[in-house]
């Protein structure tokens, strides 16, 4: 019996199952040998990654699965069969997607079918560089967000101002994390836009004539954030073209337009240039000019090899063939590739929301920052994330959308899962990595997690179980560590509920389990023991009306379960808790828990950092009573001006204007230096910042130090 899959035969028998067709590692599986055996990695020309005999009995299956190609959501292409099946002449399975070209004479491009479209770098490119989070004034709100994906990311609407559902906003800052490390594909977008006569340079600055004219204002850097976030909505990621090095160089040609072009390297980072032409060099060697967010108004290139199939681009902005630390890729990486800017165009549905496009029935797992590894494990033993040094999405329906950001990290792709799938996750160190923090976010459906704040430490496993969608998770972790817990759901008619819990010290092996109930809001907290953490717990109602609950007395007792009634919660009355004390799951009322004043709760958190955490997602819900009450422990908590600057960012974003910030900060018996750590920290434009320097009566010079 064979199985033909696009050209690529694999032979079946009743003991023995081979991959065949030249690949450049032979791998040969005895079934009768292999009954715990994990997947055998193959390599057929970088077309098939896996052979996974998983057990010699009937249901057992061989799987072939397509290399991943980066950027964008990725094709995902899988055979299986039953190994009984197969030896006794079962049905005739195909492999879709386009496989790499056989080798064997490559014939060049005809002499003279390069093109150049119109593009003045030093016109309709921007004029200033990309930036990471140094203008915090210019992140994506909650406001730009519904100018994406309309009123349904928000709770309610007021004033013209977005009050953003939790998934809204934990998605916000989910993005803005990524963002941190570079906006590339916003610039590229944002420029496509103003050549294509999208966007006109007056919108943004007056007089302007060309986009390099604009200078790095609010307003730019907002749209630069809304067009970032496109690379992630699954109409923009469906539409990447990827391939072989001369397979992009061939669809360029035919193409003949500026596109998203995405560069990324052998460990995982990522960066988008726009592409306005492909020049032929002779001899095999094309390059395709860009313009690079990274070095505005510098005429560049990606150079590709078309008979070794292979590309380089410095990371320097110097000669890519003299530039030992440049960026490369051949065939087998599929690591270049682009976007059609008419993808970019089009509407586009909400990644996050329930019942929403092609995003439905999806959940997302984000880990923050370039120093830890995700990785996904399912019920039968099928991965997704890093493993064993490579990307790999052999989950069912998984799917791997590597972050266009920046060229000088390495970024953990999102891992796009089926909300049905119940996984097993990893969070480790990455190699080089001694102690780091990182944050897990999932979002699906309308139903939010996240865990942020987590201790990676080397040789450390951190465990995650996710089910339910995202409903539902127990951390693991294998080191003690205190990370902050969020939880939210929307309900049925518009109201949400937001759980943040922190305080809450898991030791090595212990475990802390969450989960909420779509339907009502109400809550489960269970694990191996917890005592007098700090919870957040906000409601919001279809009309945008929001209650605040806080204590810092929740306990959980080793081996049993907490549930608080929120359902039943009226907003001004202590909340119910019935307790499970011994995991019997018998629960029997509690004593209920009082709604403390929140200063009382953020009085007793000595971490500037929990403490901005904790309000990170809160704080688009605080009403000015409660965020009066922050800024009075703020006052009085003795954090150094770079900290109380991190809180009263996350507070600025939502709740205040530069006038409070000013009053505020006037307040803070503070040396001048310290004073300027705060204002340095503030997400202002610099109209107030300096305004704000003005009212604190600070030198200039010590602010600029």
């Amino acid at each position: 019996m064979a199985v033909m899959a696009v050209g690529l035969l694999f032979a079946v028998s009743a003991t023995w199952v081979s991959a065949i067709e030249d690949p450049v590692v032979s791998s040969w599986v005895d079934p009768a040998n292999v009954r715990s055996a994990r997947a055998q990695r193959v390599d057929i020309r970088g077309w098939l990654s896996w052979l996974v005999p998983v057990d010699v009995i009937p249901g057992a299956y061989v799987a072939a699965e397509e290399r991943m190609a980066l950027g964008g959501r990725p094709r995902r292409s899988v055979v299986r069969a039953s190994l009984p099946q197969l030896a006794a002449g079962g049905e005739l399975v195909s492999l879709g997607g386009t496989p790499p070209e056989e080798e064997g004479e490559v014939t060049l491009p005809p002499p003279g079918s390069g093109y150049v479209v119109e593009f003045a770098l030093d016109q309709d490119g921007l004029g200033f560089r990309n930036y990471g989070s140094r203008f915090p004034e210019g992140d994506l709100t909650a406001d730009d967000v519904r100018s994406l994906f309309g009123e349904q990311v928000c709770v309610a609407v007021e004033g013209g101002s977005c009050t953003p559902t939790p998934a809204a906003q934990i998605w916000i800052d989910t993005m803005t994390d990524y963002m941190r490390a570079g906006h590339c594909a916003g610039f590229t977008v944002s420029a496509s836009r103003f050549r294509l006569g999208e966007l006109t340079p007056v919108e943004f600055i007056p007089d302007a004539q060309h986009p390099f004219e604009i200078d790095q204002n609010v307003a730019i850097m907002r749209q630069i954030a809304r067009d970032w976030v496109l690379q992630v909505t699954p109409e923009v990621s469906s539409q990447a073209v990827t391939g072989t090095p001369r397979q992009i160089i061939d669809s360029l040609l035919e193409k003949k337009a500026l596109v998203d072009l995405g560069i990324f390297s052998r460990s995982g980072g990522g960066h988008s240039v726009l592409a306005y032409g492909v020049e032929d060099q002779g001899e095999g060697l094309f390059h395709i000019l860009i313009y690079d967010n990274n070095w505005p108004g510098q005429p560049l290139y990606v150079e590709v090899n078309y008979l070794a199939n292979t590309w380089r681009y410095s990371l320097a902005a110097t000669d890519p063939s003299q530039d030992a630390g440049a960026w490369d890729g051949d065939a087998r990486t599929q690591s270049l590739m682009y976007v059609p800017f008419e993808a970019y165009l089009q509407p586009v549905s909400c990644p996050f929301c329930p019942g929403e496009g092609e995003a439905e029935g999806m959940l997302d797992l984000a880990l923050s920052g370039a120093e830890a590894h995700l990785t996904a494990t399912d019920a039968e033993g099928n991965q997704a994330g890093y493993v064993d040094g490579e990307f790999v999405a052999e989950i069912p329906g998984a799917e791997l959308v590597f972050i266009k950001d920046t060229m000088y990290q390495d970024r953990q792709p999102i891992i796009v899962l089926p909300s049905t799938t119940e996984v097993e996750t990893a969070i480790t160190a990455r190699p080089g990595y001694e102690h780091a923090r990182s944050s897990l976010r999932m979002l699906g459906g309308g139903v939010t997690a996240a865990i942020e704040g987590i201790a990676v430490e080397s040789g450390v496993r951190h465990g995650l179980t996710v089910s339910e969608g995202g409903a539902s998770f127990a951390f693991v972790p294998g080191s003690e560590t205190s990370p902050v817990f969020k939880i939210g759901a929307e309900q049925e008619g518009g109201s949400a509920t937001l759980a943040t819990l922190a305080g809450a010290t898991v030791g090595a092996g212990g475990e802390l389990a969450l989960t909420i109930d779509p339907a009502d809001g109400n809550l489960e907290f269970g694990g191996t023991g917890v005592e007098g953490a700090s919870l957040i717990l906000t409601k919001m109602d279809e009309d945008g009306g929001t209650e605040l609950f806080a204590t810092d007395n929740v306990s959980i007792p080793a081996g049993g379960a907490l549930q608080l009634d929120v359902a039943g919660w009226d907003g001004s009355s202590p909340l119910q808790v019935a307790v499970d004390a011994t995991g019997s799951g018998t629960f029997v009322a509690a004593e209920p828990l009082e709604n403390q004043p929140l200063s009382a709760v953020l009085a007793g958190i000595d971490s500037a950092e929990t403490m901005g955490v904790l309000l990170s997602t809160a704080d688009s819900y605080l009403s000015a009573e409660a965020t009066a009450e922050v800024l009075t422990v703020l006052g009085e908590s003795g954090f150094s001006g770079t900290e109380i600057g991190g809180v009263l960012a996350v507070l600025a974003s939502a709740n205040l204007d530069t006038a409070a910030i000013a009053d505020f900060v006037s307040t803070l018996a503070l040396p001048a230096g310290e004073l300027a750590n705060v204002v340095s920290g503030l997400p202002l434009d610099p109209a107030g910042t300096e305004a704000l320097v003005g009212t604190l009566d600070l030198p200039a010079e010590t602010l600029a130090e």
